[in-house]
């Protein structure tokens, strides 16, 4: 998932969800090897529990992880929001263009901005990591 903030942020949830397993496909994993395990020499107490420890571990980083670009959102927005009222310089169509943040409106909770610049002119929707400078 990427977040434009003032400084663009990068992530790679993507290759994380595809290098990981479902809550389902773990469980259907476990309830196999616990099925066909050999019943005169069963999974040992340890192991057993040690796979739930992994587990439980995994499910804590996910929601970590879930948190974290939730908060990353919301961190970006707070910074478009303070953009409201500012004069600032971004680079949009290979052009520079410098003016005054008026409008800020999501879509797809990416925060776009318009500038207007000296001579009236609007420039719409400009992503916050095409700011280079705030005045």
């Amino acid at each position: 998932m990427t977040i434009d903030a003032v400084g663009q942020i990068n992530s790679t949830n993507q290759t994380v969800q595809n290098n990981t397993i479902s809550v389902e496909e773990f469980l259907n994993v476990f309830i196999t090897q616990l099925n066909y395990q050999d019943p005169l020499n069963p999974v040992d107490n340890r192991e057993f529990m040690a796979q739930m420890a992994q587990f439980s571990q995994l499910e804590l980083e996910r929601s970590s992880r879930d948190t974290l670009s939730e908060l990353a959102q919301l961190t970006a927005n707070s910074q478009s929001i303070g953009l409201i009222g500012k004069t600032v310089e971004a680079v949009f169509d290979n052009q520079k263009h410098v003016g005054e943040v008026t409008t800020l409106r999501f879509v797809q909770n990416t925060p776009l901005l318009t500038i207007k610049k000296e001579d009236g002119e609007l420039v719409p929707d400009i992503k916050p990591s095409m700011i280079s400078i705030v005045r």
